[in-house]
């Protein structure tokens, strides 16, 4: 710490020694003009001086007040000293320099000195009108000084004019009432001097728009860019007051509350940190990431031999080898009709408690029916017809006596439906669904593989990653994986596209992303691309080290993925929205059992069918059988453990109830007390303490992998001590029984 502020008090000495050398250059100035162009020189940097002063100034007092024996009123006169050479300084260079007030002294006095006039005719000052308001006043007050109320060539009335005539609204009727004398100019203008200069109302009037901005709703380049503009200028000008503002944490936790949900996770995954950001880191990032949001958003033309992938999705269905993408369109989740559930007529055919079960067999939303969420995250404010409860939907309304039959016959009015079931089976008694993965004969010598190609790909801030991309003319649109967009840092567009697979498999995305790719090493050849986010493309291509010794053609070749034979992640898929714009017209058959090589503007693409030795791949085939007899146990399964029963049914249910009768209790809290019904009367737990400190560290190291989780842990454990639903407890003693039970964090992302 002494080192340190040895360190400030000489860098404040050097800015005094410096600027006493320019105020003994403008006294000299100001008596002998062949000094005043020395001395306009050297007035370029007071400003500079005067900003490194005061920050030199502000840590020695900041390292002094640490210290209660320190006297400060030294320090005082330090900066008094200072400030009375520096407004000198400026006195003097607007006596001798000031354009206005200059040529109104040449005009009238004969005074023949040579001086500095312009040759250009520069244009007329207007004065600034003022209304009131006090953040206008201070650059209201320095330009009325500057060009009236310093200008020794007009008179007290003349200025009584323009001061009359720069005013409007409340500081006019303030002076208003004066008379235009000279004795009331003087009067007139200390009265609005005095009315408006109020230091605390001023730096309020620069604190209260950046505490009252509103939080944005979406990661939008201009709505950040004026948010980082309304901190920057604001806290400037609480600055130039001489207001102290350095504290990082609060000016962080204001500039981060008043972010979108995008931008905030973009700068903890940058940050990474537990520790408190600077407000500058944080600043600095933001700066940043608005400018590539700006660069994103802007538009680029295209080169002539690339266009530009069309941003717009018809709203009509379109097929693909790999995916399908159209508009969401209302389905019905029981027969795949184009209508919504409660609408469907096969719904509405069933009984209470078989639509009750349907909806809780599929995880629909019991309210809204929906599949997209449950009951306690839905947002729909409809309620019951029935009844006006917002917990079920008006389909799912229980009629309290129906339902007790309901359980008490397990049969149902389904009874002599599943008798003519079991005597004469309907070909839709049962529905099948497979899905078979690649299945490559194990005795063959032949496989394909397609054609992979290096690119890199444009961050948020400008820099170029590299990343793997599978070329698919199968594919109607272009795809990234949710890692490989992690990765660039780029915002993320709303999707209605549902995605369609083989077999009709439905896929949900993430999104759209813009990104802009280009050859390794060609920043030339740009292309634009909408991609669709999902979480995985594929697996690894290909699926086993390949043995490319007997392929020499390809030796020579400028490979557009030179790793092709090592199995590898695919981060993008680019289909046929691009597909025909990265070809070239050559091709090269394959030689020796070697793939074919297509040259495209990456480089050789390598695709086709190949020999090898046969080797043993693993092959997955999936088929599941659902028939309406296994719905119906499984319907009475349910409702067989839904349902209370009558008696006991075995002795260790008994005993369970009669530890329940005799010990249950209820403290004077309201909460009820009930033991454990353990098998044996005294348990003995040996070791539970070593397994529980096991645990404990094996979830303490996996929570300090990921910071935010960890913050979360230890906010709720906090919760549970402030709450008393958990308290800190001694040792146990000898003779004590006791056991020690591990904790779990519970983490879901996706909530």
């Amino acid at each position: 710490m002494a080192d340190k502020l040895r360190k400030m008090i000489a860098l404040r000495l050097s800015c005094v020694k410096e600027i006493q050398v320019i105020h003994n250059l403008a006294l000299s100035a100001k008596g002998d003009a062949g000094f005043r162009i020395k001395f306009k020189v050297r007035y370029t940097s007071l400003k500079d001086l005067s900003d490194e002063f005061n920050r030199s100034h502000s840590s020695v007092l900041s390292l002094l007040a640490a210290d209660k024996e320190a006297d400060l009123n030294a320090e005082d006169s330090v900066k008094s000293d200072f400030l009375e050479m520096f407004y000198d300084i400026k006195s003097i260079y607007a006596e001798l320099f000031d354009v206005a007030s200059h040529l109104s002294y040449a005009g009238s006095s004969g005074d023949q000195t040579n001086v500095d006039i312009p040759h250009v005719k520069l244009p007329q000052i207007d004065l600034q009108r003022f209304s009131g308001d006090i953040r206008d006043f201070p650059g209201f007050k320095d330009m009325f000084d500057a060009l009236v109320h310093t200008n020794s060539a007009l008179k007290p009335v003349e200025k009584f004019n323009y001061l009359i005539s720069s005013l409007t609204g409340t500081p006019l009727e303030l002076i208003k009432h004066l008379k235009a004398t000279t004795e009331n100019y003087k009067t007139a203008y200390e009265t609005l001097v005095t009315r408006y200069t109020n230091p605390r109302a001023q730096a309020r009037s620069y604190w209260l728009p950046i505490e009252n901005f509103a939080p944005l709703k979406s990661e939008d380049p201009h709505s950040l860019r004026k948010l980082l503009d309304t901190f920057s200028i604001n806290l400037q000008s609480l600055k130039n007051m001489n207001v102290d503002i350095e504290c990082d944490f609060v000016l962080t936790h204001m500039l981060l509350s008043r972010l979108d949900t995008e931008t905030a996770r973009a700068f903890e995954r940058e940050y990474g940190s537990t520790s408190i950001p600077e407000y500058k880191t944080l600043f600095t990032f933001l700066e940043k990431h608005c400018n590539g949001l700006l660069n994103i958003s802007g538009s680029n033309p295209m080169p002539k031999s690339i266009s530009k992938a069309s941003k717009s999705f018809p709203s009509k269905p379109t097929h693909n080898f790999l995916t399908r993408k159209e508009v969401k369109t209302p389905q019905c989740v029981l027969c795949s009709g184009g209508h919504n559930l409660y609408t469907c007529s096969e719904y509405l055919n069933k009984t209470q408690k078989e639509r009750y079960a349907f909806c809780k067999s599929r995880t629909l939303c019991f309210s809204c029916l929906s599949c997209l969420h449950t009951l306690n995250r839905c947002k729909s404010k409809s309620a019951c017809r029935k009844c006006g409860s917002k917990k079920h939907h008006t389909t799912l309304h229980w009629d309290t006596e129906k339902f007790g039959n309901h359980v008490t016959d397990s049969s149902g009015v389904n009874s002599d439906q599943n008798r003519e079931g079991a005597s004469a089976p309907s070909p839709s008694t049962s529905v099948e669904h497979s899905f078979t993965a690649r299945t490559p004969p194990r005795s063959r010598s032949r496989c394909v593989i397609l054609g992979t190609a290096m690119v890199e790909v444009q961050t948020y801030d400008g820099t170029q990653k590299k990343f793997r991309a599978l070329l698919d003319s199968g594919s109607e649109i272009s795809i990234i994986s949710r890692g490989c967009y992690n990765a660039l840092n780029i915002p993320r567009l709303v999707s209605s596209v549902v995605i369609n697979g083989v077999g009709n498999t439905r896929v949900v995305n993430k999104g759209i992303a813009q990104i802009k790719l280009r050859p390794i090493g060609n920043s030339d050849l740009v292309l634009a691309i909408d991609a669709v986010i999902l979480p995985k493309i594929c697996d690894k291509m290909p699926t086993y080290r390949l043995d490319n010794t007997s392929w020499g053609y390809l030796k020579d070749l400028p490979l557009a993925d030179p790793q092709y034979y090592v199995p590898g992640e695919v981060d993008i898929l680019l289909g046929c929205d691009v597909f025909a714009n990265l070809l070239l017209n050559e091709t090269i058959s394959g030689i020796n059992g070697g793939p074919n090589a297509l040259r495209t503007i990456f480089g050789y693409v390598l695709l086709g069918r190949i020999e090898h030795e046969p080797i043993a791949l693993q092959v997955n085939s999936f088929l599941n059988t659902i028939s309406e007899d296994f719905l119906d146990n499984l319907m009475k399964q349910f409702f067989e453990i839904e349902t209370v029963p009558d008696s006991v049914t075995s002795p260790p249910e008994g005993e369970c109830e009669d530890i329940f009768k005799n010990n249950v209790c209820r403290t004077t809290s309201g909460r009820y007390v009930v033991p454990l019904p353990f098998k044996v009367t005294d348990p003995i737990f040996p070791q539970c303490r070593e397994l529980a400190l096991q645990r404990f560290y094996a979830l303490e190291r996996r929570l300090l992998r990921h910071p935010a989780f960890h913050e979360q842990y230890c906010a709720v454990i906090r919760e549970y001590l402030e709450l008393s639903q958990m308290e800190i407890v001694d040792p146990p003693r000898d003779g004590l029984k006791f056991f020690y039970l591990p904790h779990y964090a519970v983490i879901k992302p996706d909530h």
